[in-house]
């Protein structure tokens, strides 16, 4: 897959749906694509295409079942069906099963492969039964988000998976849930020390238009733990991201499935199963290929098991914070994941950003993120001094001081 095909790809909405039925002479498949999917392929209406079940190896050759469609003047053709295509083929399969999500595993012209995603509690007997053709695809050929390890590898990736695709809405969240808004004030925090007035994107906001101001009438409870006395206020929380652009969750697996092309980007991801582990990769994977420049991420500081190694991977500056940030929170639960309170303040234990850039703005961005943070007593003069050495970061007025004394000592 060429580099013009990959960019065109995490641009577009890669997914469709996948089901198949009884008839009395065996089943039918019916295969759902998003005309995007299908233009990536040069799939359109009236295109003849054959269909055939793969096995995929992916990476540390996980083995995944997937769908095939290929051009042929011999095979079906594809017909219109409402805002996507249609493909029907019988006899794929030897049993039925519901309609379930199917994401674009690999793509290039005349050529697609899809792969159905089903729940993690879906009865194995209910699940397609075939013989799979083998079909190894090359090494960078994939491009789905089974493509980072944290969502084929990691401890509970299966789950975060499903949670993320957005098949399984019963799973049980941490205490701090999902529905968390970031402070207001920290993301003009960072803004400040970059010197903007806004984020290029903000890769997982709650709303399109990134707003969540809904009146300090509402709060119904506020706890602020060690958060500076200056930003104890409902409106120094409860307060929307500045950013051009809002990526949400308004299709499968959000913004994983599209590119952070911008210089200046916000992540505060999911923090339930993990979630934030995937993003953090992400994150890595996008400033790696040179899609973003510097992303600013606020995660949790959790340092136990394999999922925490993109805290520690090239490009990363991890800086941990010792003062609490408190949250707005539409729904605040226990550990059993119970709703206990509704619209409240509340503060998240043990936090920490994580920044990921190569270029000398990145640079400069953390020798002024690190000094606004000591300014509000974020972090301590200590800490300070430890992460510039880390950083390998020297503040231009320590080099005047020095060039100064060398003068008169001269």
């Amino acid at each position: 897959m060429n580099n013009e095909t990959l960019n065109r790809l995490t641009n577009v909405c890669c997914y469709g749906t996948l089901s198949s039925f009884k008839v009395r002479k065996g089943t039918i498949a019916h295969v759902h694509l998003s005309l995007a999917a299908a233009a990536a392929a040069g799939i359109k209406a009236g295109t003849r295409v054959s269909v055939r079940p793969v096995e995929i190896s992916g990476p540390n050759n996980v083995t995944k079942f997937g769908i095939e469609i290929v051009t042929s003047k011999f095979g079906i053709k594809v017909g219109k069906h409402g805002n996507g295509l249609l493909i029907q083929k019988s006899g794929l399969f030897h049993n039925s099963f519901r309609s379930v999500p199917a994401i674009m595993s690999g793509a290039k012209e005349g050529r697609l492969v899809v792969i159905p995603i089903f729940p993690a509690n879906e009865n194995r007997k209910t699940r397609p039964v075939c013989k799979a053709e083998p079909a190894r695809i090359a090494a960078g050929a994939i491009w789905t988000p089974d493509f980072l390890g944290s969502l084929s590898i990691d401890p509970g990736w299966k789950r975060r998976r499903d949670m993320l695709a957005g098949i399984n809405a019963d799973v049980r969240t941490t205490p701090a849930g999902d529905q968390c808004y970031t402070a207001g004030f920290i993301p003009r925090l960072v803004l400040k020390a970059a010197n903007r007035t806004a984020f290029d994107i903000d890769v997982c906001s709650m709303q399109q238009d990134g707003r969540y101001d809904i009146g300090v009438r509402r709060v119904s409870k506020r706890t602020w733990g060690s958060t500076p006395e200056q930003f104890r206020k409902d409106r120094h929380v409860v307060a929307h991201v500045p950013a051009k652009r809002h990526f949400t969750n308004d299709q499968p697996f959000g913004s994983l499935v599209r590119r952070w092309d911008g210089k200046f980007i916000w992540l505060n991801p999911p923090y339930s199963l993990r979630a934030w582990a995937t993003f953090l990769e992400y994150a890595h994977l996008q400033v790696e290929q040179g899609n973003a420049e510097t992303i600013v991420a606020l995660v949790p500081r959790d340092d136990m098991g394999p999922h925490n190694r993109h805290f520690y991977s090239e490009h990363a500056y991890r800086i941990e914070i010792t003062r609490d940030i408190p949250f707005f929170k539409r729904e605040k639960r226990n550990k059993e994941g119970k709703i206990i309170a509704r619209n409240v303040i509340d503060v998240i234990q043990g936090t920490q950003f994580v920044v990921f850039g190569k270029g000398k703005e990145t640079k400069q961005f953390l020798e002024n993120f690190l000094h606004e943070l000591r300014a509000i007593d974020y972090i301590s003069e200590q800490h300070l001094a430890r992460y510039m050495m880390l950083f390998d970061l020297r503040r231009a007025w320590q080099d005047e001081r020095s060039l100064t004394k060398r003068k008169l000592a001269a």
